[in-house]
């Protein structure tokens, strides 16, 4: 879980973070005007902005949405050129199944067809070839919606989510209007590897892969855990709990402070 409203002009971090808040990208302006108050702006070659992906999105089921604007001379939508706007990067990347799990790229991309594309790509990519692998039309299972008719002078609401259990499913939901499909995943697919980084509003390659950043303003972005179907439907009245409700937060605290315990004692045996 991650929330980022991006409302100070000295810095991007997130608000909350279910891990690490700090922000680690490169190349963003975060003084800019959102859509609610302060925004961040990521513009040219190679610049996102980037958290920590450990923790902070749920690598089975998960959704991420935010608020976006143009914010180039000619809109980014209909300009016949690929801009990234949110990658979700895995931990060992490069690597194939091990421990039952394996590399999955969740990524959200305007091609230069001016599609909005929300993909989900299996399999391992070295880091470097990342950014051209993602964008090639042929690999990965995706959901698209048709991007060039968008006001490159409006706020746009962008939503997509994944649940990655067997049989999974993908959604991508633009200004309330949505698609969704299916993965037709076995129920002994490896699962995914946990999240490396977040990429927010750009991605980078090698010198000459032309990597576009988004050109684009972001407000109010989110990552939450659990797909959009449990939004979409009337809730049911809460349940009375039957079982005392785990304490996670504090469970966790004390996990951290045994951990850090042990590794203590660690140091003092050498």
């Amino acid at each position: 879980t991650l929330l980022a409203h991006f409302d100070s002009p000295s810095g991007s971090a997130a608000d909350f973070a279910r891990a690490a808040a700090d922000e680690m990208g490169y190349g963003s302006d975060p003084a800019v005007e959102g859509k609610f108050g302060r925004g961040v702006a990521v513009s040219g070659t190679n610049g996102f902005v980037m958290f920590s992906g450990l923790d902070n999105y749920d690598r089975l089921a998960g959704s991420a949405e935010f608020w976006v604007r143009s914010n180039a001379e000619q809109s980014i939508w209909s300009d016949g050129v690929g801009h990234w706007l949110l990658v979700l990067y895995p931990e060992r990347g490069e690597y194939g199944p091990r421990y039952g799990m394996q590399p999955h790229f969740l990524s959200l991309y305007k091609s230069p067809e001016n599609q909005l594309v929300f993909k989900l790509d299996q399999g391992a990519i070295p880091r470097y070839a990342a950014a051209v692998q993602l964008a090639r039309q042929d690999r990965g299972t995706c959901v698209t919606l048709p991007a060039a008719k968008l006001r490159a002078d409006a706020w746009h609401h962008v939503a997509c989510a994944w649940d990655l259990r067997s049989p999974g499913r993908l959604w991508l939901l633009l200004d309330g209007q949505g698609v969704v499909a299916s993965l037709n995943r076995a129920p002994d697919a490896a699962e995914p590897n946990p999240g490396n980084f977040i990429l927010l509003g750009g991605f980078s390659g090698l010198p000459g892969d032309g990597v576009r950043a988004s050109d684009c303003r972001f407000d109010d972005f989110r990552l939450q855990s659990g797909g959009l179907a449990r939004r979409l439907v009337q809730p049911a009245p809460p349940q009375r709990a039957t079982q005392p409700i785990s304490d996670e937060p504090r469970l966790l605290a004390m996990e951290d402070a045994t951990r850090a315990t042990l590794d203590f004692l660690l140091k003092l045996q050498v």
